[in-house]
């Protein structure tokens, strides 16, 4: 708490990159101000480990980053780490997607994207939380544009 405060107060701070979250970031969120994170008024960046963070910060009405954490940076780290996408699992199914697609998707008309090179994948865009995106799903791909209107 002390190092997250320190980075919020401090003006010639401009983002704060998380190294790593996990069971601490939830336990620091209920002592975290809402008027500490809206005054700031300053990026943070990092990805599930600090999802309460992005919470927050959308909650202010600030943007925050979904994207690699500085860990990840490390070369010897195993690169099929934390791999949720296009797993196999086994079983009646053949991924995760496969199962929310089959399971509880089929009935519905809506546009419907798995796979995006977001999160714990061996690709990890950035992606910019609280901000406006529009979504285009196509039969074989699709688009996500942020700012969009």
């Amino acid at each position: 708490m002390e190092d997250l405060t320190w980075a919020l107060e401090d003006p010639e701070i401009k983002a704060i990159f998380c190294v790593r979250g996990g069971y601490g970031a939830s336990e620091i969120a209920d002592i975290l101000s809402e008027e500490r994170i809206r005054s700031a008024g300053k990026l943070i960046i990092g990805y599930s480990d600090i999802t309460v963070y992005h919470s927050a910060w959308t909650k202010n009405g600030l943007i925050s980053i979904q994207a690699c954490m500085s860990g990840a940076f490390d070369p010897e780290l195993p690169k099929d780490m934390g791999d949720y996408t296009g797993s196999t699992r086994g079983g009646k199914y053949t991924s995760v997607a496969d199962m929310i697609s089959r399971q509880f998707l089929a009935d519905l008309d809506i546009p419907v994207a798995f796979g995006f090179p977001a999160g714990h994948g061996e690709y990890n865009y950035p992606l910019l939380m609280g901000a406006t995106a529009e979504l285009n799903v196509g039969a074989e791909n699709y688009v996500l544009t942020c700012g969009a209107k």
